[in-house]
């Protein structure tokens, strides 16, 4: 139940005039007014009545729906708080490993540590530098 555009409005009060005509159209504009403003007197006492009945039922509920409120802006003020922590722990995982894969650039290749491959085939070990 939405609200209604201005085409259709303007095509139901096209049928209302041609069904009823211009010689009784005032008598039902009449007669539907009064059974609206009815209608909202009885929907009116019947929300008055409601709460009335489940007023202090209504205000546990209200009661409970802020606490509600409550929670979800705690766990979305965490989840924040989560998500800014997951970026800064990638960008720093990023930088560790850019620093790792990275050789310096003064550094030669060749040097670094000995291994056993690096032994003479006689089994003699190259003096370090």
């Amino acid at each position: 139940m939405g609200s209604f555009s201005f085409s259709e409005i303007l095509v139901i009060v096209f049928v209302i005039l041609v069904v009823f005509g211009p010689d009784r159209l005032p008598e039902f504009a009449r007669r539907t007014g009064a059974f609206v403003g009815k209608l909202r007197e009885a929907t009116g006492f019947l929300t008055e009545q409601l709460e009335r009945e489940l007023g202090p039922e209504m205000a546990a509920v209200r009661d409970l729906d802020r606490q509600i409120e409550g929670v979800k802006d705690d766990l979305s003020r965490g989840l924040r708080r989560l998500t800014t922590l997951e970026e800064a722990a990638a960008e720093a995982q990023e930088d560790v490993a850019a620093s790792t894969t990275e050789p310096d650039a003064g550094a030669d290749p060749a040097e670094g540590p000995l291994t056993v491959f690096d032994a003479d085939p006689d089994g003699e070990v190259p003096p370090s530098p």
